[in-house]
């Protein structure tokens, strides 16, 4: 059954009508130790961008030093930039929400762009994605649908198998990769991601949430150049992070997108067969035993430090 939230959603659009006039948009990105990734993806945005919220995650004065005078002289077009620090690595569905509620504190916006640091988005696909969203009667969620490699950003998660899939089959759930999204008001706040999640599956888990609210999930093609993406910059793929996060997740969304019962049962045995094969394929393509440490570490809830961090050498 819809909460009243979203079936009172379901009844109006997600942009302003009365007076006609453009949505007022803002940008979220996470930056953590990577500030000229950062500034690259800032520069790149200008309108329908009207201002750019950059949350700096490093907790690492050095790193928000770095951060300030990369941000210092972008090209005239740019949208207005602002900072916040937050005071630990927060986290990617958290650190969102921290940018979109400083953003919604000192004005009200329509909706955001939700952009990662090691992307870049051009403003004519932004604009059509805009469009996308306002020949919708009621909200929805809008992403490219491919990046310039070719990934496509609208995914299926097998919720038995953990497996991620690019077409629709029984048993999944289609989610809209966290990559880049336009995300009206109404569904940002007073959560967008679940808190739970610190990095992957969130956007797994907000696909399940608002499909079950009945909520479209839409892309908008993406021309050459005008979207591209650069993944896994900031958190070490095949590192003993990314293992126990990735690990991590699989079993939150066991639990997030069960339903009582026999059903429960199923996602947990199922995980109960995939994380280990996942541990060991990986293992056997030259992980070593990194993926089995990430999992043993996930079912102890025991979070490794980011990749970077000196405890992680002296571990």
């Amino acid at each position: 059954m819809l909460d009243a939230k979203f079936a009172a959603m379901k009844s109006g659009s997600g942009l302003p009508s009365e007076d006609g006039k453009a949505p007022l948009l803002a940008a979220i990105v996470i930056n953590y130790r990577l500030p000229d990734w950062t500034r690259r993806c800032v520069e790149s945005l200008s309108a329908p961008v009207a201002k750019v919220y950059v949350v700096d995650n490093s907790a690492q004065p050095e790193s928000a030093h770095h951060l300030a005078l990369s941000l210092i002289h972008l090209p005239r077009e740019a949208a207005p930039v602002q900072v916040f620090g937050s005071p630990s690595n927060l986290g990617f569905a958290s650190g969102i929400q921290f940018g979109i509620d400083h953003a919604l504190a000192e004005r009200s916006w329509d909706g955001f762009f939700i952009i990662n640091n090691d992307a870049i988005v051009q403003p004519t696909l932004l604009r059509r994605m805009v469009e996308t969203w306002e020949s919708e009667p009621g909200p929805v969620l809008v992403a490219p649908a491919r990046d310039d490699r070719g990934q496509p950003l609208r995914l299926w998660y097998h919720r038995v198998l953990g497996i991620v899939l690019e077409h629709p089959w029984w048993g999944t759930v289609p989610y809209l990769s966290g990559t880049c999204l336009l995300v009206p008001t109404r569904l940002a706040s007073p959560r967008l991601f679940d808190p739970l999640f610190f990095i992957y599956g969130e956007d797994v888990e907000l696909g399940w949430r608002l499909g079950q609210a009945g909520v479209p999930l839409l892309t908008v093609s993406a021309q050459a150049g005008e979207f591209r993406h650069a993944a896994n910059r900031s958190t070490g793929n095949g590192s003993l992070f990314y293992e126990y996060h990735m690990n991590r997740a699989h079993l939150l969304l066991g639990r997030k997108l069960s339903r009582p019962g026999w059903d429960r049962v199923s996602l947990a045995m199922g995980r109960a067969c995939m994380l280990p094969a996942r541990a060991l394929v990986r293992s056997v393509r030259g992980g070593g035993w990194v993926p089995w440490r990430g999992l043993l570490r996930a079912l102890r809830e025991d979070p490794p430090p980011p990749p970077g961090d000196e405890m992680e050498a002296r571990r």
